[in-house]
């Protein structure tokens, strides 16, 4: 049999890295991970870019939402503010420019009118001009025809203010709110001589529903009252009344008023 033999051979191993292997290695290992660091940025820049845009949408889509909004809005206080100029829907009692409804039998009869002449002629301090313009409705107890124009006349400025759907302020000017003054005043005149009764009853009722609730700040400070007799009771009339009349220095002349 022949003899077999096994000889002894060295373990053949991979020569050890030179230095410019290794190099090459660490340079491959770092790219890989500037390709696993790079795709983690990317990743979050693509979600943030996606995040962005989400919210970029929900801002399009409100500001379009708003925009109908304000477009509806807009055109909605159109029409109101058409229906309340129209054929001066705005003084009657009971207007309601949501329902385009009034109270057809109560024309003036607007409780702003009411409001607006109380506070400026009534619990107002008083200019000259309100003192004078309450004085003469002390004398009539009678809410004035020119000042009901006047008040539904500051209204319709007011509202007209509006009449593009948006506030733009117009001066109260009188060339402005005259015309207007002259057309509620030619309605004031015709309601007047259709049913005269009727408007007598209403501007005595306006006064007596004001005076009701007010309380004139300069009423007693310039010497108005309701009864004639609180501004005379520190004469004594008896006195007067037997008394040789009234003369004056200059002429000596007696004047008796009967």
């Amino acid at each position: 049999m022949a003899r077999v033999t096994r000889s002894n051979t060295a373990a053949v191993s991979s020569p050890p890295p030179t230095k410019k292997a290794k190099k090459g290695k660490g340079k491959a290992e770092a790219q890989d991970e500037d390709v696993d660091d790079s795709g983690v940025k990317s990743k979050a820049k693509m979600k943030a870019q996606a995040a962005a845009a989400k919210v970029k949408a929900k801002k399009a889509k409100k500001a379009e939402q708003e925009a109908k909004s304000s477009g509806s809005d807009a055109s909605s206080i159109k029409s109101k503010v058409a229906f309340l100029l129209e054929k001066g829907h705005l003084h009657y009692a009971e207007v309601n420019a949501l329902k385009r409804s009034f109270d057809a039998q109560a024309p003036f009869g607007n409780s702003a009118i009411a409001d607006v002449i109380r506070r400026v002629f009534f619990d107002g301090s008083g200019s000259l001009t309100t003192q004078m313009a309450f004085g003469k409705m002390l004398q009539l107890k009678a809410i004035l025809k020119a000042l009901l124009a006047l008040v539904i006349a500051a209204l319709h400025h007011a509202v007209n203010e509006y009449c593009d759907g948006y506030h733009t302020e117009v001066k109260f000017k009188t060339n402005i709110v005259g015309p207007i003054y002259e057309h509620y005043m030619a309605r004031l005149n015709y309601v007047k001589q259709k049913s005269p009764n009727w408007f007598k009853k209403f501007q005595e009722s306006l006064w007596r529903d004001i005076m009701n609730i007010s309380k004139p700040g300069f009423l007693h400070a310039h010497d108005y009252g309701e009864d004639p007799a609180d501004d005379f009771d520190e004469v004594d009339f008896d006195a007067l009344e037997a008394g040789p009349g009234w003369s004056t220095s200059a002429t000596g002349l007696a004047n008796t008023h009967s």
